[in-house]
């Protein structure tokens, strides 16, 4: 039995062989492992609001988003869009003018109060160039940006089909919204660029604007529930006296960015509320809220889609930056 056992009794050589690599072996398992890079969206901000148009005759096209920029360079678009050749016309929101005068139901472009899609992709940034690659549909767009206190602005740079967009971002999340009640408080004015294009029509908007009317003789109650307020304007009527202009309502349930912006001019239907009589329903203009970092509400970014028929008046899409930054 000795002599069995000598012929497996290992050599001195074996033996620190053996110990070496139990040790390379050790370290090799205890190293830890490399840390991963974390990329960082412009200004530290990775929540965007987002409005593209491709503004060209009677093919174009908008296109109202958030924008995801995550740490690990991925890329996520929750979107709606509509084009000049598809008619998609009215839906109702489920909010109405309920509290104000006349109870009126608030509608928006088809497709807006429904879920989002979703497109995928990865960002970088070099400069002040943001650059975003969709995966989902192959495509490249390029953003210019610009830093300031508590959010960051961006203007399109390059798109392989729209020529027209903005943006506005910040840190806080999608799930994030401002109140209907908050923001008719504020009482604020938002003004900046905007374009239409009526069924190949074109109109530049250099400062469009949006104000927060206070209460006055012709609409004593302006807020007309906690997610519905009534914007409506008079005009003169030539002889001294006013007679009603346009019917303007903003909605929202202030749970996320969402905002239903519809008005109509009476001169076009003479009804107190919008759409009555009538299957189209005045301009139609989904929103996104711009919120700064701070939580507060600084404006909207816009589209219109009012997509009734393939007509001028009937067929007007649009995209406008209403802020107070």
């Amino acid at each position: 039995m000795s002599v069995l056992m000598s012929r497996f009794r290992p050599s001195p050589f074996g033996a620190r062989l053996m110990t070496l690599l139990l040790v390379a072996l050790t370290v090799l398992t205890a190293a830890p492992a490399p840390a991963q890079a974390v990329a960082v969206p412009p200004g530290g901000r990775a929540n965007y609001v987002v409005a593209l148009m491709r503004n060209v005759g009677t093919e174009s096209f908008v296109r109202l988003a958030e924008y995801s920029l995550r740490s690990d360079g991925t890329a996520r678009a929750d979107y709606w869009a509509w084009n000049a050749k598809t008619l998609s016309g009215r839906a109702e929101t489920g909010f109405t003018t309920a509290g104000c005068a006349q109870t009126c139901k608030v509608y928006t472009a088809a497709g807006f109060e429904s879920d989002p899609k979703q497109l995928y992709g990865t960002w970088s940034v070099s400069g002040s160039d943001l650059t975003i690659q969709w995966t989902t549909n192959s495509q490249t767009e390029r953003w210019k940006f610009s830093n300031m206190a508590t959010v960051t602005k961006l203007d399109l740079a390059s798109h392989p089909t729209a020529n027209r967009g903005f943006g506005w971002g910040s840190t806080v999340h999608f799930r994030t919204g401002v109140s209907v009640t908050d923001i008719y408080n504020a009482h604020g004015t938002y003004t900046g660029p905007g374009v239409e294009n009526n069924y190949g029509t074109i109109t530049e908007f250099p400062a469009s604007s949006q104000t927060i009317h206070h209460p006055d003789a012709y609409n004593s109650v302006r807020l007309c529930n906690v997610n519905c307020m009534n914007l409506s304007t008079m005009k003169s009527d030539g002889a001294g006296g006013v007679v009603p202009s346009n019917k303007v309502y903003l909605a929202g349930n202030g749970l996320d960015r969402k905002m239903y912006y519809n008005h109509q001019l009476y001169e076009v239907n003479a009804d107190r509320c919008i759409g009555t009589g009538t299957t189209a329903a005045g301009h139609l203009k989904p929103a996104l809220q711009i919120i700064d970092d701070n939580g507060a509400f600084r404006g909207l970014v816009v589209v219109e889609a009012s997509l009734y028929s393939f007509s001028y008046g009937g067929n007007i899409l649009g995209v406008f930056d209403l802020n107070d930054i």
